[in-house]
């Protein structure tokens, strides 16, 4: 079975909306505040304001953010099927920090997701700084922009790296009583290829019992993650390349390794389809299937390895692999 770029930048989608929680397009009418409200215009989504937070204002928005909290929406292509999805999560603040620890649970129809994040105050950007990882095994950190008047969030993607021609614009809205809504906006060289809308509500205060359990299940799901890997298998010949074959769905994990970028293509057939660039030391979730397989290229191309995706979702080690013997 064959996987598109579209299946990519969904799980880019997918990424970006754990940051803070859910994801969506037409959902129910949560709250009636008019702040949050505003983002179901059709206004083009801004840039990312070029402004800086007071450790004031900064405390503030924090503060306005934690709790218990639930979400629902749709996400999916431009012109295509829309993807239900269901979020739940808490945020506590951090003793002593101008600094939130967030812990959640994310579904969609691909898999189900632990995650867990911190944001905090860096005074000398003047913006909050997120860094977050999931069960997927994807990592990001991004920059957040809290507007202390209208309570508008602007997110700014930092690591890794957006794939080749690709740009994400997402702003989230949320009123005093701690529920809001949001969209997502993805471009590829300029064309609007995916979307999200997503709203959330404020469930009660946060649960400290119930907060410890999942990150106890975090932890010890990437654990198991972190225990299965895939062979990565010396380079011979194009013709040696196993074929890409099966049709069970699921996940592995990329993790450039090597102090160096590299890219990565899924072979099919006597075809190779470019599917991104990694810089030394990221980490990707890709979506594919059992028996498919990815070739590891430099920046030039040169073929440096592959692997043979298995049945379960696993982590894909890019480094140093001694050259195989040509039996030719």
């Amino acid at each position: 079975m064959k996987i598109t770029k579209l299946n990519y930048l969904g799980a880019v989608v997918s990424l970006l909306m754990l940051i803070i929680g859910a994801s969506g397009q037409e959902v129910p009418e949560i709250s009636a505040d008019p702040v949050a409200a505003l983002v179901y215009q059709n206004e083009e989504i801004p840039d990312f304001p070029n402004k800086k937070l007071t450790p004031q204002q900064a405390r503030e928005s924090l503060t306005r953010g934690l709790g218990k909290f639930q979400g629902k929406g749709t996400m999916g292509p431009v012109g295509g099927e829309q993807t239900a999805t269901r979020d739940s999560w808490q945020a506590r603040m951090v003793d002593g920090e101008i600094a939130a620890e967030i812990v959640g649970r994310f579904e969609d129809k691909n898999q189900k997701t632990l995650y867990r994040s911190k944001i905090h105050y860096d005074e000398q950007l003047g913006l909050f700084v997120m860094q977050y990882a999931a069960t997927d095994g994807s990592e990001r950190t991004t920059h957040v922009y809290s507007d202390p008047i209208t309570g508008r969030d602007y997110h700014r993607a930092v690591a890794p790296s957006m794939p080749p021609g690709v740009s994400v614009r997402y702003i989230r809205n949320q009123g005093k009583d701690g529920h809001g809504k949001g969209k997502m906006q993805v471009t590829e060289n300029g064309k609007p290829v995916f979307r999200a809308k997503f709203a959330f509500q404020k469930i009660g205060p946060v649960d400290d019992e119930e907060f410890e359990k999942t990150l106890a299940e975090y932890e010890q799901s990437m654990k198991v993650l972190k225990s299965n890997k895939l062979t990565f298998f010396p380079y011979t010949t194009r013709e040696a390349l196993p074929r890409s074959r099966g049709d069970k769905e699921v996940w592995i994990v990329f993790q450039n390794d090597l102090k160096k970028a590299v890219k990565y293509w899924y072979v099919e057939g006597e075809e190779n389809e470019l599917y991104g660039e990694m810089q030394s030391g990221e980490r990707r979730p890709q979506q594919t299937f059992a028996g498919h397989v990815w070739l590891i290229t430099d920046k030039d191309d040169k073929p440096l390895g592959y692997f043979v995706v298995g049945g379960v979702k696993a982590m894909a080690h890019i480094g140093p692999v001694k050259p195989a013997r040509n039996p030719n």
